[in-house]
């Protein structure tokens, strides 16, 4: 079963951000957090708008990323948020760092146009530790 993050752990992860690298904390907009945090977890006809870890957590980053609902930070707890939720599902970001910045940078500016955009740049810099939610589903199914 996937574990998505909490709208407490985001904050606390905001939070951090801000106190380890500077700005102003806050929230702009509560109504694009909340559909930042929701997208991971969206469904169509029953059907998973985005089923795989990877996919899930290209769909934080590029939500919060890009929807601007902190003052300050949001690249920044973008990452954390794909990071975190990575970390709690089993899987790691395990590329090189610079590779994973430009990819923040890069969603941040409107260069990769989608979730799935992302989740391309994302799959070769993810590892997975143990079989996730999107994977079990598929062995199901053998």
């Amino acid at each position: 079963m996937t574990v998505y993050l909490t709208p407490e752990q985001v904050l606390e992860l905001h939070g951090e951000a801000i106190a380890a690298f500077g700005g102003t904390s806050g929230i702009r907009d509560t109504g694009a957090l909340a559909s930042a945090l929701a997208q991971p977890a969206m469904e169509a006809f029953g059907v998973e708008l985005y089923p795989s870890l990877t996919e899930k957590a290209a769909a934080y980053l590029f939500f919060l990323a890009r929807n601007h609902a902190f003052v300050d930070g949001n690249k920044r707890t973008a990452y954390a948020a794909a990071y975190v939720f990575l970390l709690l599902n089993g899987a790691e970001l395990t590329g090189p760092d610079d590779a994973v910045f430009d990819l923040v940078l890069r969603t941040a500016q409107g260069q990769l146009p989608d979730p799935r955009a992302v989740a391309d740049g994302l799959g070769p810099l993810v590892t997975v530790q143990k079989q996730g939610y999107a994977e079990s589903k598929e062995a199901s199914k053998e």
